[in-house]
Parts: C-alpha cells; sequence; structure tokens
C-alpha cells in the first residue's frame, strides 16, 4: 500500500520484493533473451510531478532501488512521465535532471514545447548511453506539439509519429489509448467525456460480430506502422548514406522540436 505522498508503506517491503521479482526473473531466464522485454518501474500516483513534495517522493525510490541490492541495476528501468518545465520551487529542468540522474532511466516527455528543453536534455541525461527519451501524447490533455489521433485528424499526422522520433533522437513514443471503450463501436459518443472518438487503433471482435479477443486494426494503427517503416528504411540509408537520408528527413519534417529556435515555448 502507499502512503499519501505516493511512497510504499514499508520501504524494506518494497525493496525485498523488487529483490525477490530479479531472482524469479533470472530463473525464468527473461533477463537474457535477445530481444527481451524492457522491466520498467513507473509510479502512476507520481505521474508528471508538479509539486517539491512529488519530486521527493519521487527520489526517495532511488534509496528504495539501492536497498533491493540488485545482482544488476540494469535489471530494471525506472520511468518517470513529464516533470519538465512546471516551474516548481526547487525543481526546476537543471535540478530534476541532476537530483533524479541517478534514477531515472526513461525520460518521457509530455508532447509540448514547453514540457521538452530538448536543447538542455540529450546533453545532459544520455551522456552514460544508457537514458533513453521518448514522447507520449493523450488527446485528452491535447498536447500541441503532437500530431493528433482523433477521428477526423488526417491520417498523414499518425504517420508524422515515427517521423518525430527519428528527427528528435527518440528511442520511442507512447499513445496512451488503443481502442474503445466497451459497446462504443456503434455509440463512439458513450464516453460522455468529450474523447472526441480518441486514438482508435483497434476495433474489439466480439462488438464485430467476430469471435472475443480478435484484434481488428484500424487506419490509423497502420498508419502509425507506416512511419515505423518510415524510419526503419531511413536508418537502413543512413547507414551507407548518412547526408542523403539527413537531407530525406529534413524535407519529411523541416523543423522539429529541437530545431524550432523560437521563444514561444510552444
Amino acid at each position: 500500500d502507499e502512503t499519501r505522498d505516493s511512497r510504499p508503506t514499508s520501504g524494506k517491503v518494497w525493496s525485498r520484493e523488487l529483490k525477490q521479482w530479479e531472482a524469479l526473473a533470472l530463473s525464468r531466464g527473461w533477463l537474457k533473451r535477445p530481444n527481451g522485454t524492457d522491466f520498467i518501474i513507473f509510479i502512476n500516483s507520481l505521474d508528471e510531478p508538479n509539486t517539491p513534495a512529488k519530486f521527493e517522493s519521487l527520489l526517495s525510490y532511488k534509496t528504495l532501488i539501492n536497498q533491493s541490492q540488485l545482482e544488476n541495476r540494469d535489471h530494471i528501468r525506472f520511468r518517470m512521465d513529464g516533470g519538465f518545465g512546471g516551474d516548481v520551487p526547487d525543481w526546476d529542468d537543471r535540478a530534476v535532471i541532476r537530483q533524479l540522474g541517478g534514477l531515472v532511466d526513461d525520460w518521457n516527455l509530455c508532447g509540448a514545447k514547453r514540457w521538452m528543453p530538448l536543447k538542455l536534455l540529450p546533453h545532459q541525461l544520455l551522456k552514460d548511453g544508457n537514458d533513453r527519451l521518448f514522447f507520449y501524447a493523450s488527446n485528452t490533455a491535447g498536447e500541441p506539439t503532437i500530431p493528433p489521433l482523433v477521428l477526423d485528424a488526417p491520417l498523414a499526422a499518425m504517420r508524422a509519429w515515427g517521423w518525430l522520433v527519428y528527427r528528435n533522437g527518440f528511442s520511442g513514443a507512447l499513445n496512451w489509448e488503443v481502442d474503445y471503450r466497451p459497446n462504443c463501436v456503434k455509440n463512439p459518443g458513450c464516453s460522455g467525456d468529450m474523447l472526441n472518438l480518441d486514438a482508435n487503433l483497434i476495433y474489439r471482435g466480439e462488438e464485430l460480430g467476430l469471435e472475443p479477443d480478435v484484434p481488428v486494426a484500424s487506419i490509423r494503427l497502420k498508419t502509425l506502422r507506416r512511419g515505423a517503416q518510415d524510419v526503419a528504411l531511413l536508418r537502413l540509408l543512413a547507414k551507407k548514406e548518412p547526408k542523403i537520408a539527413a537531407e530525406i528527413a529534413a524535407r519529411l519534417l523541416p523543423e522539429t522540436f529541437i530545431e524550432n529556435s523560437s521563444d514561444n515555448k510552444y
């Protein structure tokens, strides 16, 4: 259980459980697979920290992980979503990097320029080659920098997600929503919270007369895949002809997050 400040009620138990998880993962061979899953710790109640207390609570997990005495700290990754551009006392962007740099491995940036200090981050964060940068978007929050995935958005918008990853040196991108809620295919407005048909990437088979648990890919999902294919081809080309690959990328996205030098944070 969590305390009010989003810390474990027993730090010793939390650390012990993490150590036991590592032993289980090692015994099952999960950590030796060449393309295995990354195991990520994310404290959902500390999502997008915006107060000194929340940052301090996040920092406490550094001690808890150290106390677990993992055989290899690289067996887990710690993720923080947001946390930048909030003008929090004693926790400006540089302080966040300095204080949490020994804890956070995956820095997941909210998809608006105000919260993406990319002229600062890559130089400060990625020195050891282990940290990764991601961006995320939720159409319910309306991040203005990220092409939307709502129903009436141009299909090319979804393809641009892969281009943004490539052009800005991200490790990937995260979209929060996958499909409609149950029973919303015939009545997309059933959610009642003004989602504008958020991120309809798959349909549930049982709602389309198919067997249960049979996902049906949407055109949006296929467009996201096309963007990922673009990136894969550009990476292959860059190994042979880096200049040509850079020129093609520049034509796809002539201005990106990092290169926009405008004082307007958005």
